[in-house]
């Protein structure tokens, strides 16, 4: 029904954390990608993200593998959101490095847009924003000033 799918459109208080895988990435020399590792650490972190109930999005580029987690976008909400971002981005570090797989990780916490972007016929339900744009520059910084580890903004 065309109603209720935009009524899942809404500007909402979320906690939102980008998480970079940095050892599985796409190799541009080989123009290879080790599938099955990528696999695994996904299912990994759905384990954690579900148990704490967030939506997330996962993408596999040219600029490595990425998962997005937002607590706080229907059906999703809760009164703790911000902690339940932290406790995640902790467990998520605390997984992946059993695995031997680098990562970084940006906890922001704000408005942001949750919903449908494109036409009727592509459709897909997206999180944008400021408070998004900066828990993927936190992610960078992470990674980029300290080798892998969680940055938190104030907000969090």
């Amino acid at each position: 029904d065309e109603s209720f799918m935009e009524s899942l459109s809404d500007l909402r208080m979320c906690t939102v954390l980008f998480v970079k895988l940095g050892t599985l990435s796409y190799n541009s020399t080989t123009k290879s990608i080790n599938v099955i590792a990528i696999h695994e650490a996904v299912r990994s972190m759905q384990k954690v993200i579900f148990s704490l109930e967030a939506y997330t999005k996962y993408l596999v580029d040219d600029k490595g593998t990425l998962m997005i987690a937002a607590f706080g976008p229907r059906p999703f909400s809760h009164e703790d959101d911000p902690v339940r971002g932290v406790i995640a981005a902790m467990k998520l570090q605390e997984t992946l490095k059993k695995k031997n797989i680098q990562n970084s990780i940006g906890v922001t916490t704000g408005r942001v847009f949750c919903g449908l972007v494109g036409d009727k016929d592509r459709r897909e339900y997206t999180i944008l924003g400021d408070t998004v744009n900066l828990s993927a520059r936190l992610m960078a910084a992470a990674d980029y000033q300290f080798g892998g580890s969680i940055l938190c903004d104030r907000a969090t």
